[in-house]
């Protein structure tokens, strides 16, 4: 017979918990500094990096409705969501 594992004691449960807060607010940090290193790349970019940009952009989402059509070609005819 297996014994159930063991519930977490109090100390631990408030070390995890402690942990996965810092994590997150670490997480949120990062994410805002990404953010204003995105927006500050934006506002300095000049016409022809623009431009560039768009193009790529432009190809990723080419690429993606490529993608979906030719999944939509492989599913059976009687496919339903």
């Amino acid at each position: 017979m297996q014994l159930a594992a063991e519930s977490p004691t109090v100390k631990e449960s408030t070390v995890m918990a402690a942990y996965l807060q810092d994590r997150r607010s670490a997480l949120m940090e990062r994410r805002r500094e990404y953010e204003l290193e995105v927006a500050e790349a934006l506002q300095d970019e000049d016409e022809e990096e623009r431009e560039e940009r768009l193009q790529l952009v432009r190809a990723a989402q080419a690429m993606l409705a490529n993608g979906f059509t030719s999944l939509e070609l492989h599913l059976p005819e009687n496919y339903t969501e």
